[in-house]
């Protein structure tokens, strides 16, 4: 079984397991809730159109629902009541019969709406919450979504009323204060990656760091700023967007700092998963839960690689990782609220000690400072062959092998990964791409373009990167 086929399986074993963390987090914290409701089309009860369904199936979108269900309230000691409504529309609540406050304004389809908040609590006046059987029904609508969600209707419940439905410093403070550290260390890996000229190889971190910050900025903004439901929408689906690029950028980083074969099939197999979360999985929360567990899961999968190939730093990053998807299944209630981003931080922590203590690999340079071989034996199978590092042209990738180009048109294919042989060659040898490095000796020709490319003396082309360009042309000037 490939590398890359032991990266996809872990990843999707694990990140099933973990799956729930969507389906359990925030949209199910209201204890007491409403689970079932008589929908109908009409404000009339019992008519032919009226069915009972579980609230995540009632569906504002087309047309004006009306949504009904006896309460029977027992003594609350003089505690004023409210209806707690989380949906994605406009409602309009009324109480036995009475209106008793409107979210928004619910309007037939093709008439004009004024949409209403995703969170809302609608008080019940004193003088009809006695205990007793009472009837509740809302009429709801959501014409202005733009576009179409699988469950709008997200809890409806009856309970003592608050006024601050959600506590703004409560419930995301936690989070904010992160903000400030995770500032600080996008700043000190940029400006370690500057000072080692390295800034270029740390984007992928870097990058992963500001999708964070976004991701936070986007999620807290919903405790500060009253956002009716078709601006909630966007904003969530802005969160889901960050949570995206994070994973995508973070596998990049693992993917380039530990030199896993056949990158270029992992973050098309890891897009696939996204695209699959978004489209399968019910909730919007779920789909930003599976877009970040998915991506951690990849990412141990490729930490998972590193270890094997013992690769430095790969221990403590699987375990961070591993703490994320913990964290996942044990704080489902407040994972994507505030957990996630305390979490992105210690990761990032781990990332900075990384690059401070040197634990980094530099596979662009030899293993300068140590004596090297006169001769290294290479090959795989019965036959090895005793080769010179100045014979050596160049060398390409290959999944867990590295193919070894001679100057005699020779080609080996040698049971050990580019990084690590590259390691045990001389300063002569540099990397010019995450799949090659040539012998500087070899040089004839560098091609800078859209697609740069150098020649050797074997007449062979090498493809030389972008982040590899500058460190090659001083190579070449020093």
């Amino acid at each position: 079984m490939t590398s890359l086929v032991r990266v996809l399986v872990l990843t999707v074993i694990v990140a099933l397991w973990s799956m729930p963390v969507g389906a359990l987090g925030r949209t199910s914290g209201m204890s007491g809730d409403i689970e079932t409701m008589q929908v109908c089309n009409t404000p009339v009860q019992g008519s032919a159109s009226c069915k009972v369904l579980p609230l995540w199936q009632a569906n504002p979108q087309e047309n004006t629902i009306w949504l009904s269900t006896p309460v029977l309230l027992e003594s609350h000691a003089g505690k004023p009541m409210g209806v707690f409504i989380r949906a994605f529309a406009a409602s309009a609540v009324f109480w036995d019969g009475r209106l008793i406050g409107r979210n928004g304004k619910p309007a037939e389809a093709g008439s004009p709406e004024m949409p209403g908040l995703r969170d809302a609590v609608i008080p019940i006046p004193s003088e009809l919450s006695r205990p007793g059987a009472h009837r509740l029904q809302i009429q709801m609508s959501a014409t202005r979504a733009p576009f179409r969600l699988a469950s709008p209707v997200l809890a409806i419940k009856v309970a003592p009323f608050e006024g601050d439905l959600q506590p703004a410093l409560r419930n995301y403070l936690p989070a904010l204060l992160t903000a400030g550290g995770l500032l600080a260390l996008i700043l000190i890996l940029a400006t370690l990656g500057w000072s080692r000229g390295r800034i270029a190889e740390m984007d992928g971190a870097i990058g992963a760091a500001l999708f964070v910050g976004a991701q936070l900025t986007a999620e807290a903004s919903r405790a500060f700023v009253p956002l009716v439901y078709p601006e909630q929408i966007l904003r969530l689906e802005a969160v889901f967007v960050c949570a995206c690029g994070f994973g995508l950028l973070l596998a990049g980083h693992l993917i380039w700092r530990f030199d896993v074969g056949r990158r270029k099939w992992i973050w098309p197999a890891q897009a696939a998963l996204m695209l699959w979360g978004a489209w399968a999985l019910r909730g919007l929360d779920e789909k930003i839960g599976w877009a970040i567990l998915s991506s951690v899961a990849l990412c141990m999968g490729i930490s998972a690689i590193a270890i094997r190939h013992k690769s430095p730093g790969a221990v403590s990053l699987l375990l961070v990782l591993g703490t994320c998807l913990l964290l996942g299944m044990g704080m489902r209630q407040t994972f994507l609220d505030r957990d996630f981003y305390v979490w992105a931080v210690g990761l990032l922590a781990v990332l900075v000690v990384h690059e401070v203590r040197g634990t980094v690999p530099a596979p662009q340079m030899g293993a300068a400072g140590f004596a090297q071989p006169s001769s290294l034996c290479l090959g795989s199978g019965r036959t090895r062959h005793l080769v010179p590092p100045a014979q050596i042209v160049r060398l390409a990738a290959a999944d867990d092998y590295t193919e070894v180009f001679l100057a005699d048109a020779t080609t080996l294919l040698h049971p050990e990964p580019l990084h690590k042989l590259l390691a045990r060659l001389p300063a002569d040898f540099l990397r010019v791409h995450r799949s090659h490095a040539v012998n500087l000796a070899h040089l004839q020709r560098l091609s800078k373009g859209p697609r740069s490319s150098v020649t050797l003396s074997d007449q062979s082309v090498a493809p030389v990167s972008r982040r590899c360009l500058p460190k090659l042309i001083e190579a070449i000037s020093a």
